[in-house]
């Protein structure tokens, strides 16, 4: 049978302890989301716009069609396909 000192299993121990502690708090730090879910905090979402705070009234300037659309919830993919989209208008004066 092997021989240890008192020193290397002290070591050993304390070495799988910090192993243990580190991988339960790790399931343990993330939120619970809506379904129950853990949800990590680290993952980016998407958050639609709700309301248009400040835009500028039609002019000879510029113009603005269709602003409400931008708040709209759609794809998150862009495209040009179905036609619901804002534009915006320089007439460079």
């Amino acid at each position: 049978m092997i021989y240890m000192h008192r020193a290397n299993l002290k070591w050993i121990f304390t070495f799988l302890l910090i192993i243990f502690l580190r991988l339960n708090f790790a399931q343990n730090k993330f939120s619970n989301d809506i379904d129950g879910n853990y949800r990590d905090p680290r993952v980016r979402e998407f958050i639609y716009p709700t309301r248009i705070i400040w835009s500028t009234t039609n002019s000879d300037s510029s113009q603005i069609l269709n602003p409400a659309r931008l708040i709209n919830v759609k794809e998150k993919q862009i495209t040009l396909l179905n036609g619901d989209y804002c534009t915006m208008i320089n007439k460079g004066r």
